[in-house]
């Protein structure tokens, strides 16, 4: 018979991190008193996990408990897990926004808002929206990156990995009245506060959020406007390829989520406006 204190005292010595060895330890009893007197084997952790399921144990949950019975694996030296493998997560998208309140939070400036945070937050918002860019490859844009704008933006993604990212002429329009803004002695920065300095993440996030909030848009984050622009070309017919390369997506296989967005959506349309007789 497994001690659970024995292994949970054993565990402290490999697991550094010591609420993962807590949770490990915690799961790894819980499924030794679910399993009683029967003998632990992969049966019976196949048994577990399905019943695991039964009572609506998520994904991600389940992930964790296989990371625990691993851990089990090799403190018994035995084979618990048998090439079972947990369930794969199922990534949620964010619901896209109309172009309605794509509008209605460019137009959310306030009287008390300076020209120059005006001009930006606009210029970050519609990069966001046309371009389609990830928050950190937005903050990140130096101004040697929009040397040529009818050319597009040079993106430096995850990875290291260089991609030009076309703009289009509403996006550059908004470009250009924040560039003028900016003094002669600029930083090579793009984002830069009224007194010259870096503009963080942090205030830009909660600027171009509390614009969002003005705007009637709940539970906002920067993402939504990638991920908004990505629907959209999806939806209008652009190719998934190039869709990938616009996004800078390693693998196809992240921009095909977009195949099932839109087919959500023509659903969604076609319930509203199905034929009948």
């Amino acid at each position: 018979m497994i001690n659970p204190e024995e292994f949970s005292n054993w565990l402290k010595t490999k697991v550094p991190n010591g609420k993962t060895a807590r949770t490990y330890a915690s799961i790894v009893s819980t499924f030794l008193q679910w399993a009683g007197q029967r003998k632990i084997c992969s049966e019976i952790f196949e048994t577990y996990i399905l019943w695991l399921r039964k009572n609506g144990k998520e994904p991600t949950t389940e992930r964790l408990y296989f990371h625990a019975i691993a851990w089990l694996e090799k403190y018994a030296n035995q084979k618990i897990i048998n090439g079972l493998r947990p369930r794969k997560l199922i990534k949620k998208l964010p619901k896209p926004l109309t172009t309605l309140e794509v509008s209605q939070i460019l137009g959310c400036a306030t009287p008390d808002q300076s020209q120059f945070i005006v001009c930006r937050n606009k210029a970050m918002l519609w990069i966001l929206y046309a371009c389609g860019l990830r928050f950190s490859e937005l903050m990140s844009l130096n101004m040697s990156d929009l040397e040529d704008l009818n050319r597009g933006i040079r993106i430096l993604g995850k990875g290291g990995k260089e991609r030009i990212v076309p703009v289009s002429e509403e996006c550059q329009s908004h470009i250009t009245r924040y560039l003028l803004q900016l003094p002669d002695s600029v930083s090579k920065r793009l984002w830069i506060t009224q007194k010259g300095t870096p503009l963080s993440s942090g205030v830009a996030r909660k600027q171009l959020t509390t614009w969002a909030e003005r705007a009637g848009i709940q539970n906002w984050h920067p993402h939504i406007m990638r991920h908004t622009c990505a629907t959209q070309l999806m939806t209008n017919g652009m190719n998934l390829r190039v869709l990938q390369e616009f996004l800078g997506h390693a693998s196809i296989s992240e921009t095909q989520i977009y195949t099932h967005v839109t087919q959500e959506l023509l659903q969604k349309e076609y319930e509203k406006f199905q034929p009948t007789i």
